[in-house]
């Protein structure tokens, strides 16, 4: 599996966001990504049927699935985009919208990414 990893794994960017209270009665709140870390990872296009399963609620064209080394994880967790060739993804997130939906995998992570239609 490393060896397989080695040969398709490609440089994704993984911005990380810092939260800044613009007004406490309001509680209005602004983030702002910082400085992006490159990592790399194994991507694969997901077709519609693959998204209406893995990620129930999502509608769009365009979602992949990151394979990504468990050293990344709590990176990965604690991200607000990732940008993969040039093109903004986010993680699909549970209904409470704090964790990302990740499946361990011996020393691998899957993670599951859709681009939005803003």
């Amino acid at each position: 599996m490393k060896d397989l990893f080695e040969e398709n794994a490609k440089k994704i960017r993984v911005y990380v966001a810092v939260e800044t209270v613009l007004d406490p009665f309001e509680k209005n709140t602004s983030e702002a990504n910082l400085t992006p870390y490159v990592i790399k990872a194994m991507i694969t296009d997901l077709i519609s049927s693959q998204v209406a399963y893995k990620m129930p609620g999502i509608i769009t064209e365009k979602a992949k699935e990151l394979m990504i080394e468990k050293k990344h994880k709590t990176l990965i967790e604690s991200c607000n985009m990732i940008q993969i060739s040039g093109e903004n993804y986010y993680g699909w997130r549970d209904n409470s919208g704090k964790n990302l939906q990740l499946r361990e995998e011996c020393e691998y992570i899957r993670l599951y990414v859709y681009k939005r239609n803003d």
